[in-house]
């Protein structure tokens, strides 16, 4: 990559952790149905503008992602700092902890869903068709299918990241079954393409 391009890439990266870091606040503070549509415009200004987020493109494999993922990642930390909203005794962060303490098939299993439907939804936009990312991204917030950008913004008060590195782990874990998830829809769709 040249550096102009890099310089490119981390900035697109920054800004779209950036923009799931609102729009997770708003949603932290709303909840419910407005929450979800407000998460759901958060996306549209990331597809819109074609920004690097982890599961918008973690359905074409590359090194590139472990980048994208920190970048991410930073410009959550730095608006969620900026904020300095309290989650603590929010209801996502209660539904996100019990969703921790589930059984790890049953939550790996949530985070492979939520792989699959933001890379539906992503594949859809750029197809020009709207509808799978206007519904599906509010029903996989409502339903709360761990979101490995999300979720550092829900649980980045220190509160509630344990000294056992337990909500490490969880993290991570949402990190690979997000990816497993974006991935199983591209295959999947492959395979369908070829029977049909």
């Amino acid at each position: 990559m040249e550096k102009t391009n890099e310089l490119k890439f981390a900035v697109s990266s920054f800004l779209a952790g950036a923009c799931i870091a609102l729009v997770s606040n708003l949603n932290m503070m709303l909840g419910g149905l407005a929450g979800a549509i407000l998460f759901s415009g958060g996306l549209i200004f990331v597809c819109s503008r074609n920004l690097h987020l982890f599961t918008g493109k973690a359905q074409k494999p590359s090194f590139q992602l472990i980048p994208m993922l920190l970048f991410n990642v930073s410009g959550v930390l730095v608006i969620c700092i900026m904020i300095g909203v309290d989650m603590v005794g929010s209801d996502i962060i209660d539904f996100r902890l019990t969703c921790f303490n589930e059984q790890p098939i049953q939550f790996f299993m949530k985070c492979v869903a939520c792989g699959a439907i933001m890379t539906m939804s992503v594949q859809e936009w750029a197809k020009k068709n709207y509808w799978p990312l206007l519904f599906g991204i509010p029903i996989f917030v409502l339903l709360g299918l761990p979101h490995c950008i999300a979720d550092v913004a829900y649980l980045i008060s220190w509160h509630y990241w344990n000294p056992d590195g337990v909500y490490v782990w969880c993290w991570l874990t949402t990190v690979v079954g997000n990816f497993v998830g974006c991935n199983l829809y591209r295959i999947l769709l492959k395979h369908e393409t070829r029977v049909s």
